[in-house]
C-alpha cells in the first residue's frame, strides 16, 4: 500500500488589474442563435417551495421545471445517464443516479451527500459527509458501491473528474480535481488516485489569494489517456475578498505519464479574472458545442438575484439564458444528440 503523499506546491498567482465588466449581448433567444446543439441545458431553481430542477431545451428554447428536486445534476451524455443530488426519503441529501426511461436510483453515505460529477463507464465521484461538517471525496460505480477516500485537505467537496479508465474505472488511474479547506481558507487541489482509488498523490493546484471554490476541467476526449503536455480548459469562482465572487479562467496542463501515476502534475498558468458584474459569478460550467465553440455558463447575480448566463470564451459575448423568480444556480448542458 503506498503512503499518501501531501504535497502543498504553491503556483504563485498575480492578479490581474480589475477586467473591465463586460456587457451584455443578448438574451435566449440571441444564443439559440450562436448554440449548435441539441441538448437539455440543467439548472437550480430555489423559491419559497423548495429546490428544484428546471431545464432549457435547444433548440426550441422551451423552459420548464423537470419534476425533479435537487441541486448539482451532472451526467454522461453519450450513455443518456444523469446524476444529481436531492433529498432522499429521510430528508437528506443523496445522489441519484437516472438512466433513459427509468426511476431515479439514490446511493450515497448515512449523511449528506453533494455535487457529484460523472464520467463514462458509470464512475461518480462526490463530496459525503462523514460527521457533521466534515466531508471526504467517496468514488462509487455499480460493480464496486462506493469508496471513501480521505485526502488529508480538510473539508473535500465540489470535485470534477480530469481522467478515468471507461471500462474499469476503479481498475486504473483517476485523477480529480476538488475543493478543500486547510489552514482557514478555501483551495483548489488536485488528487492522483491508484488502482482501488488509493491515493498516490494531493497537490495544490494553485495558490489563490483569497478563497478558490468550485473547479471546473473540460477534458473533451475522455477515450483517451492524457498524454504529457495536454492541456484542458479550466475555471472556477474565487474570492479576493470576503464581499465578491468572480469568474477565473485558465488552461490545466498534465504533466507525465499514467502508467506512472507517481510522476503526474497538473499545473495552472496565471487565470484570468472574467469580472461580468458588481455582483457575484459561481459555479462555472464549461462546454464545446459541435460548431466548436467553448462556452463558459455560471450563475450570475448582475441584476439583484442569480440568473443562468452564457458566456462565448474566444468572442465575449455574454447572454442571459433565464430571468426567473428565485434563484438559480449550478448549470449543467447535457447533449441530446
Amino acid at each position: 500500500m503506498k503512503p499518501l503523499r501531501l504535497f502543498l506546491c504553491l503556483f504563485a498567482i498575480t492578479l490581474p488589474a480589475a477586467a473591465a465588466r463586460l456587457p451584455l449581448t443578448g438574451g435566449l433567444d440571441e444564443f439559440l442563435e450562436k448554440f449548435a446543439d441539441e441538448a437539455l441545458i440543467y439548472f437550480q431553481t430555489k423559491t419559497e417551495e423548495g429546490v428544484g430542477f428546471f431545464a432549457i431545451t435547444t433548440p426550441s428554447g422551451e423552459t420548464g421545471f423537470t419534476g425533479l428536486f435537487g441541486r448539482g445534476m451532472a451526467g454522461v451524455a453519450s450513455e443518456g445517464l444523469l446524476v444529481h443530488e436531492g433529498p432522499g426519503v429521510d430528508g437528506v441529501e443523496d445522489i441519484f443516479l437516472e438512466r433513459p426511461g427509468g426511476e431515479p436510483v439514490s446511493f450515497g453515505g448515512p449523511l449528506r451527500d453533494l455535487s457529484p460529477a460523472a464520467w463514462p463507464g458509470g464512475l461518480v465521484v462526490f463530496g459525503t459527509e462523514i460527521e457533521p461538517t466534515a466531508f471526504d471525496i467517496a468514488l462509487w460505480t455499480e460493480a464496486s458501491g462506493m469508496l471513501i477516500v480521505d485526502l488529508g485537505c480538510g473539508e473535500e467537496t465540489e470535485p470534477a473528474i480530469l481522467h478515468a479508465d471507461a471500462d474499469d474505472p476503479l481498475g486504473h488511474p483517476v485523477i480529480l480535481l476538488f475543493q478543500g479547506f486547510l489552514d482557514e481558507t478555501f483551495q483548489i487541489y488536485y488528487a492522483v488516485l491508484g488502482p482501488g482509488a488509493e491515493p498516490v498523490k494531493v497537490e495544490r493546484l494553485l495558490d489563490f489569494p483569497g478563497r478558490a471554490l468550485s473547479p471546473e476541467v473540460l477534458n473533451e476526449r475522455p477515450d483517451r489517456a492524457p498524454e504529457d503536455g495536454d492541456t484542458f480548459p479550466f475555471a472556477f469562482h474565487g474570492m479576493t475578498d470576503e464581499v465578491q465572487r468572480d469568474l477565473f479562467l485558465g488552461e490545466l496542463t498534465f504533466h507525465g505519464d499514467l502508467a506512472d501515476p507517481e510522476s503526474i502534475r497538473l499545473t495552472v498558468d496565471e487565470p484570468e479574472r472574467i469580472n461580468i458584474s458588481p455582483g457575484d459569478e459561481r459555479y462555472p460550467r464549461l462546454y464545446r458545442d459541435s460548431a466548436g465553440t467553448l462556452w463558459c455558463l455560471f450563475a450570475s447575480f448582475r441584476d439583484g438575484d442569480y440568473d443562468i448566463y452564457a458566456l462565448d470564451l474566444a468572442t465575449r459575448e455574454l447572454f442571459q439564458l433565464v430571468d426567473l423568480p428565485g434563484t438559480q444556480t449550478a448549470p449543467y448542458v447535457h447533449r441530446l444528440e
